[in-house]
């Protein structure tokens, strides 16, 4: 197998570990997961209704007046006026933290039957992502110093095969980092910083 065929055999080698790479860091999450998430998520919403809960709570005073004013439920938008004309700012706002505090369980359950009906591919569950992404990573760096090795044969050679324009700088550079720092600190601390 000449130089050329070698190459191209590991950068078809590198493109499938990429692609896993991509899969494995941007994958959905697995059903449990999901479904953790999603009741993480209704919870956080329904702590975020801070105002609703002390609204209701003013609805145990016994002053008339109070009681006129507690609404749980109530949402503000402002008018501001530019120039001459009003103008209506948009304004952003959830109902999510009110009707998760309000209707909670509800929610969960009916969004837990969704996720449930759901039809997708899962991915590795998160807890597992990290050590396979590093073990991908280390072998797409293995794949990419063994390509700009051939290419660096190839050159010697007289054979001449372009790099990809995605390589790691690190790779063709022979850099790995830790090593030189590891050699710098040595260098430092010996006094050799300008070694032949």
């Amino acid at each position: 197998m000449d130089f050329v065929q070698k190459v191209n055999k590991l950068r078809e080698q590198i493109l499938q570990t990429k692609e896993e790479i991509e899969w494995v860091a941007t994958a959905p999450v697995p059903r449990e997961d999901f479904k953790a998430q999603v009741l993480r998520w209704v919870d956080a919403m329904a702590a975020k209704a801070v105002e609703a809960e002390s609204s209701l709570v003013t609805l145990r005073s016994c002053q008339p007046a109070l009681l006129s004013v507690a609404d749980p439920f109530r949402m503000q938008t402002s008018v501001r006026i530019i120039g001459e004309r009003p103008n209506v700012v948009p304004v952003k706002f959830s109902l999510s933290p009110m009707l998760a505090w309000a209707f909670g369980d509800l929610i969960k359950a009916s969004l837990l039957a969704k996720v449930d009906a759901m039809d997708y591919v899962p991915g590795l569950p998160l807890a597992e992502r990290p050590q396979r992404l590093k073990h991908l990573k280390e072998q797409l760096l293995q794949l990419e110093e063994k390509e700009e090795a051939l290419i660096c044969q190839a050159e010697a050679a007289r054979v001449q095969i372009y790099r990809r324009a995605d390589i790691n700088p690190a790779v063709v550079l022979n850099y790995r980092a830790g090593a030189d720092d590891e050699q710098g600190d040595q260098a430092m601390m010996t006094g050799d910083l300008y070694q032949d």
